[in-house]
């Protein structure tokens, strides 16, 4: 585990953080990186598989190790077909939130904690991270529905928007 921090602020940016990253692996050279299926996963995942040259697979349901290779089965096409491929390690691995189970929760052993200050990276980078806007979930949390319901401007005027409605109600 690495912890990084930048003096003065608690936000750095998907480019400093994707070259600390890169930086780690570069020195304990492990044979997987795991990266969630995030805005913030997206641009560190593929910064980092450029500057490494490993390879990338994004969407990830299900890995399983065979050797010094892992067979992987993926979302492809907007999650419409799951693919099976072979990578050898080392790889980098985008993961899809929700695809394997919570791990049991434990304490970390503090002498497996890696501080690395990234002030002289944050400032060295190309862009400078002003805020971050979080969603409020107060009323629904899409993460954890099992159904989503949704509209464009297709739907014609806001009147029609209460038959998306009533078809929400209707699966629940």
């Amino acid at each position: 585990l690495v912890a990084a921090t930048a003096s003065g602020s608690q936000l750095i940016a998907a480019e400093s953080y994707a070259r600390l990253l890169a930086n780690t692996v570069a020195a304990e050279e492990p044979g997987l990186v795991l990266v969630p299926y995030s805005a913030n996963g997206l641009d560190v995942a593929g910064d980092l598989a450029a500057r490494t040259g490993w390879p990338l697979v994004s969407y990830i349901n299900e890995i399983n190790r065979d050797g010094d290779r892992l067979t992987i089965i993926a979302q492809v096409y907007g999650g419409k077909i799951l693919a099976e491929c072979s990578v050898p390690l080392p790889a980098i691995l985008m993961v899809n939130p929700g695809a394997f189970a919570e791990a049991e929760r434990r304490v970390v052993d503090a002498s497996r904690v890696q501080h690395s200050d990234a002030t002289s990276i944050v400032a060295e980078g190309k862009v400078r991270l002003v805020r971050v806007d979080v969603p409020s979930y107060d009323s629904v949390d899409l993460t954890t529905a099992e159904r989503i319901v949704c509209v464009g401007r297709g739907i014609g005027d806001e009147a029609s928007i209460d038959i998306a409605r009533g078809l929400a109600d209707i699966l629940g």
